[in-house]
């Protein structure tokens, strides 16, 4: 979250630390559930990695912020979702 903020800030857009915490906070008492990924990922279908990592990496990229740990967890979704579709019978 806190990188999310810093790449946030780097395209002009003030994210409090509050919100950051708060943001947190939720996550941590939230009720155990399948995201959306994951059924895809279940499903075999592509993951949205472009729209929900890569868009908005690029525009951190081109604001002069590189966000390392979004741009691993990127890299290694990506070839999560190659593997599980290559893997695929037929």
């Amino acid at each position: 979250m806190i990188e999310v903020a810093q790449c946030a800030a780097a395209c002009g857009v003030a994210v409090p630390e509050s919100h950051v915490q708060q943001m947190l906070t939720y996550t941590r008492n939230m009720v155990p559930y399948a995201s959306s990924m994951l059924l895809d990922y279940q499903a075999r279908r592509p993951l949205e990695l472009e729209a929900i990592f890569g868009n908005p990496i690029r525009f951190a990229v081109a604001a002069g912020y590189q966000p390392k740990r979004i741009q691993m967890l990127h890299s290694q979704l990506q070839f999560i979702d190659w593997r599980n579709r290559a893997d695929q019978p037929g």
